[in-house]
Order: C-alpha cells, then sequence, then structure tokens
C-alpha cells in the first residue's frame, strides 16, 4: 500500500481491508454510490479507521435512505460547486446535446427478449450504425475530436469495421486492448 492507493471499491473490499488502519483519508468518488448500509460503500466506510472520509459526487441521492447513508458514513454537506460555477471557473464546458432519432422495424420491436431486441436494433442495426459513423463523421469535418461509447464489445468491434470502410483510421478501446495500443490513441489526443 502506497501513500496514495486507488482502488476500486470491490479490491479495496478484497485486497485493502487487511490494512484497514493504514488510510487516515477515504475519498469516494461518485459518493451517490453510498446509498445504503449494506452495501459493498458502507463496507468499505465501517470497517476503515480513517478519521477523514469524503464524498465527492455530482448527482446526490434522490431517496431518502440514500441521503441518510451518506450523511451517516460521510458526515454532512459541507460544500457544494454547482455547474454553473464550474462553468464560469472553466472548469466546466457547457454541453451540447444532440439527440438523433432511428426508425426500428417492427419486427424487432416484436422480439421477446431484451438481448435480441438489443442485437438487432443495435450492434448489428446497419442503418443505426451507418448514422453514428455519419455523425462523427459530421464532427471530425468541424475539427472536434469525437468519442463514440458502446455498451457491448461485438458492437465497438463493428463500428471499428463500419468506420475503415467509410476510410477513418478509427481504434475500438475495451479491455483487452493492450496498455500500448490505449497509451498510443491517448498520445494522439495531445
Amino acid at each position: 500500500i502506497q501513500r496514495i492507493t486507488v482502488a476500486t471499491v470491490q479490491s479495496y473490499v478484497k485486497v485493502c481491508r487487511v490494512n484497514v488502519g493504514t488510510f487516515q483519508v477515504i475519498i469516494i468518488d461518485e459518493a451517490h454510490h453510498v446509498s445504503n448500509l449494506e452495501g459493498q460503500y458502507a463496507q468499505v466506510l465501517m470497517s476503515s479507521a480513517a478519521h477523514t472520509k469524503i464524498g465527492v459526487t455530482a448527482t446526490r441521492s434522490a431517496n431518502e435512505q440514500g441521503k441518510w447513508s451518506a450523511e451517516a458514513l460521510l458526515g454532512r454537506v459541507i460544500g457544494e460547486y454547482t455547474m454553473k460555477e464550474a462553468q464560469e471557473d472553466d472548469v466546466l464546458a457547457k454541453p451540447t446535446i444532440h439527440m438523433y432519432t432511428n426508425k426500428t422495424p417492427a419486427i424487432w420491436v416484436d422480439l421477446p427478449d431484451y438481448e435480441d431486441k438489443y442485437l438487432f436494433g443495435i450492434v448489428t442495426n446497419l442503418n443505426r450504425n451507418i448514422k453514428i459513423v455519419n455523425i462523427a463523421k459530421k464532427f471530425i469535418k468541424e475539427g472536434k475530436t469525437t468519442l463514440v461509447t458502446v455498451t457491448s464489445i461485438e458492437h465497438g468491434q463493428r463500428l471499428e469495421e463500419l468506420f475503415q470502410q467509410f476510410n477513418l483510421d478509427v481504434k475500438f478501446i475495451y479491455g483487452k486492448s493492450s496498455t500500448a495500443e490505449r497509451d498510443n490513441i491517448k498520445d494522439g489526443l495531445k
């Protein structure tokens, strides 16, 4: 354990708990996940001997149990930094949101399984995927770096192939991507 350790809550529960007295400060990012007294975040916070426990979140819990659990485990809210303040401080850009629709054939809507609907309506839906490529191309022409996120590996691989068919050098990064591949992508963004 180093002076500063970054760990997923799952790793902390498995590995770091034996060093319960090691940490003097615990910072919980995405603290809205401290939503009850039984979950992994509660285990971490209740098993730690840290005197200082800090929670950071952009979205406080909407339900009473979550609010009370967070206050019991982290303490009361001591400060807020609004989106407006962050924009004024040039820490946060004002987002521009574009929503695009795509017609889904009725046959896919009638499929019984969500997995099948997702496979045919999203992953293998060529019209939808071409629309994603064309939208990304539009932003690239405007000189904007563009990130396309996906939920399934197969979808990411299909989009990567489709971008390449449109003569765009696009790399799909996922869990099995090598460190070198990831570093190459990051270096390309500088």
